[in-house]
């Protein structure tokens, strides 16, 4: 393994640069060849085709890193070659690919050739997050690919008919994450951001190429397949309090629905369209294109299952994640919420959905229980400081369930997941900034017997939920593999003792363990503010960034998106007013609806 950016990506996968073996040359490029790969794998061994070795373009680290991942995989000693691109072991080595590259394409400028430095560079971008103030700002995914145009993977004749330029660019133009594409207009001047993301369409489309290689090895000869993106939209953060917020909020979910309607009347699923407010790229898939370009080609069944299943992702669907400021007060009652409106399918009590719901009812009942704790009252608070440290350590109860749920195969997709609401902060000892004026005295006080002694009882107390251990997970119903490391503390540490690690940084201020977060881009400086209508009522608590990872709608038509917006802020509202009497919270309520 060769140093710079090829042994980044193997330390980000998490192979062992010492014992992985690169071939390259014309020997490998024929041993690829036979096996019609650009690339593969046997063993600890990598063997490249014919210039895929370029650990320096965007399109070389996406093979590498995912040979690499084969490498790591459990049965990477047995030394058998890798599958089809259907194999489990495939989906595999793309999950660990995505996740190793996201990473690094965060940290590392990319030119507009694609190339990457040696070294990493972080680099902060316009829009970053530094300095921000979040207080509800939403993340709306739409099903969609797409793609810069001018870039491109070679591609040739198949049959009678050269390909159109099109065809190259779908297949070569995927994009990094949060690339900038342009933006539209929100209210009030606002801009709402227009940046790729990655959803299922980046495995169809590799499937699409595949079956293709193998129906016409020929004709991708010399062709790479670069991921498929998909369009996200991101709004600015609003306080949510603030008097006329609603029609802002609304506003925001109507220009994105126009926006994307103006996508879905171009046709997205047969042709590749201009995307709007976003110069130089495109949205869709040329199937009219490819379908002249292999006219006369017979079709393999491969092929035409991999493009219908494409295809269909293909729509208007939209995904939504939302970051949230939270004041202490209010988080014990947003998870109780949260609890209450999220459903299991009762035909599948072994599911992913039903794991969710099962740890977010432990969370809310044991929550619940948390006022007569005698730890608790022996700390004789008032009653205002009582809410807010339950709030918080609610929220580390969450973690704890998502500590043993994260490291199952349940979560199929990532591990955070496996907690209800990730916290967003760069570090997790910023909490203790958003507590109230008397807790924030636990700053600085993690050697103190009775700090220690409160900390002890509290992860206890935490862990007598069956939802805290692997065995509620890998017993039934679940019967779940353990596939991955905790999500906070080292491989190493007692479940119980990790989570008094985790208590001990949010109270604290230390940081002492690893915590599963959002990307490098993603993390905030702060907290928020307090929102200005209970500022003066809030005790000096400040707004902790999260992000609602289970939203489960998904707007598929004008006017569905805002209903999710408005379903969001009526619990984020809730939580934040839960320290004021109903009476103050009802004239805050009836002017955020105001025009």
């Amino acid at each position: 393994m060769p140093d710079g950016i090829a042994r980044s990506i193997s330390d980000a996968v998490g192979a062992d640069p010492e014992r992985v073996r690169i071939h390259t040359g014309a020997e490998p490029a024929a041993l690829a060849r036979s096996v019609q790969a650009v690339a593969f794998t046997q063993g600890s061994d990598i063997y490249f085709g014919s210039g895929a070795f370029s650990p320096h373009t965007v399109a070389g680290q996406r093979v590498l890193a995912h040979e690499l991942a084969h490498t790591v995989q459990p049965a990477a000693g047995a030394g058998g070659i890798v599958g089809r691109a259907a194999d489990p072991a495939e989906a595999d080595a793309d999950r660990r690919a995505d996740t190793a590259l996201r990473r690094l394409q965060r940290r590392a400028g990319v030119d507009a050739e694609g190339r990457v430095p040696e070294a990493d560079r972080p680099r902060e971008r316009a829009g970053s997050t530094a300095g921000i103030r979040r207080l509800v700002g939403f993340e709306v995914e739409i099903s969609v690919p797409t793609i810069a145009v001018g870039t491109s993977t070679p591609v040739l004749a198949a049959g009678v008919n050269p390909p159109a330029p099109e065809i190259g660019n779908f297949f070569g133009g995927g994009l990094t994450y949060k690339q900038e594409l342009g933006s539209i207009d929100g209210p009030d001047r606002t801009k709402i951001t227009l940046t790729p993301d990655h959803n299922q369409l980046e495995g169809k489309g590799a499937e699409v190429f595949a079956a293709l290689k193998e129906m016409s090895p020929r004709a991708l000869a010399g062709a790479t397949y670069v991921p498929l993106s998909n369009l996200e939209y991101g709004t600015p953060a609003l306080d949510e309090l603030a008097p006329g917020s609603d029609a802002r909020f609304q506003a925001m979910a109507s220009a994105i629905d126009a926006h994307t309607k103006t996508i879905m009347d171009a046709d997205p699923q047969h042709v590749l369209s201009a995307i709007p407010n976003a110069r130089g790229f495109r949205a869709g898939a040329p199937q009219k294109l490819i379908g002249t370009w292999l006219s006369g080609v017979p079709k393999s069944e491969r092929f035409k299952t991999a493009w219908n299943e494409m295809a269909k992702l293909i729509k208007w669907e939209m995904y939504v994640q939302a970051t949230v400021g939270i004041m202490p007060t209010g988080l014990a009652s947003l998870y109780a919420q949260q609890a209450k409106d999220m459903q299991a399918d009762p035909d599948a009590p072994d599911s992913a959905l039903a794991a969710i719901k099962d740890g977010m009812d432990a969370i809310a009942a044991l929550s619940a229980t948390f006022d007569t704790q005698p730890f608790v009252t022996d700390l004789k608070l008032k009653p205002g400081d009582v809410q807010a440290l339950r709030g918080v350590l609610t929220m580390a109860a969450s973690y704890a369930v998502g500590n043993a749920l994260g490291r199952t195969s349940l979560m199929s997709d990532t591990s955070k997941n496996s907690v209800q609401m990730l916290l967003k902060l760069a570090r997790t000892g910023l909490v203790v900034d958003a507590l109230p004026t008397y807790l924030k005295k636990f700053k600085g006080a993690g050697a103190n017997e009775k700090v220690v002694a409160l900390i002890d009882r509290a992860a206890t107390w935490i862990h007598q939920m069956p939802q805290t251990w692997l065995d509620h997970w890998t017993d039934e119903p679940y019967e779940a593999e353990v596939t991955r490391e905790p999500i906070y503390g080292r491989p190493t540490m007692d479940p119980v003792d990790a989570t008094k690690a985790l208590i001990t940084d949010m109270l604290t201020g230390t940081a002492t363990i690893p915590v599963i977060g959002p990307g490098d881009e993603g993390r905030l400086p702060k907290n928020d503010a307090a929102p200005a209508a209970v500022a003066a009522a809030s005790g000096a608590q400040q707004g902790i960034p999260l992000e609602f990872r289970w939203i489960t709608e998904f707007p598929d038509g004008p006017g569905e998106l805002w209903k999710v917006f408005a379903s969001v802020l009526r619990d984020v509202r809730a939580a934040n007013l839960a320290l004021i009497p109903e009476s103050d919270a009802a004239p805050i309520l009836a002017a955020v609806k105001k025009p």
